[in-house]
């Protein structure tokens, strides 16, 4: 009985200590803060004889700088947001980077509206122009004392110029993945958004560029 109990008395404390720091994160300003950054998942492919045209993404969003709500176990919102509030080139240069991960050579475009008949005036070395839109970047996320429930999405639009075929492939892409934790960390919610990002950008230009 005397071990029994000593390891009911231990459970109780690491629930006690569990729930301890679930409410300890109740604390807080009312904001967390998430930043778009590219994350290299592997090792960076060998160069590939394409050169990319990027000219900037739009975020034509209402709030940009706001993509959502957590609300606490205590059931306190708290508003997500993101710490830059260019979000257009923050996407930008995650393409960029993106492409170079992907053994392009990346070139910016000053401007390019995404219209076929302007394709002839860009640079010659170019292959492919990219330009694009945030559609919409969301995270909602619901805690309980034992569990944190986040749902995302995000939605990127792009024209893809083939300046040799004179067309331009029009493509928009949707990723809603949801994630369950044990608690809420707005480092994990980062990791993940940023994951979704690239994703949707794999998505966007499958079929347009050489394999990896």
């Amino acid at each position: 009985m005397g071990r029994q109990s000593l390891l009911a008395r231990m459970m109780g404390l690491l629930v006690c200590a569990a729930c301890m720091g679930v409410l300890a994160s109740c604390g807080g300003s009312g904001m967390q803060i998430v930043y778009l950054q590219f994350r290299p998942t592997g090792e960076y492919a060998s160069a590939q004889a394409v050169t990319v045209g990027v000219a900037p993404f739009q975020d034509t969003r209402p709030t940009p700088q706001i993509i959502g709500k957590r609300v606490r176990v205590d059931g306190t919102p708290e508003t997500i947001m993101l710490g830059s509030p260019t979000t257009g080139k923050d996407l930008s240069l995650m393409v960029v980077r993106y492409l170079e991960a992907r053994g392009m050579r990346v070139v910016d475009l000053r401007s390019w509206s995404g219209d076929p008949e302007s394709l002839k005036d860009l640079p010659t070395e170019l292959k492919v122009a990219v330009t694009g839109r945030i559609e919409a970047l969301d995270v909602q996320s619901d805690s309980t004392l034992f569990r944190t429930t986040t749902r995302y999405r995000v939605r990127l639009s792009a024209s893809i110029g083939l300046v040799e075929k004179n067309e331009v492939l029009t493509r928009s892409i949707e990723i809603s993945p949801q994630k369950t934790t044990l608690q809420f960390d707005v480092r994990d919610v980062e990791e993940e958004l940023n994951r979704s990002i690239l994703e949707a950008l794999g998505r966007l230009f499958d079929g347009v560029l050489p394999p990896s």
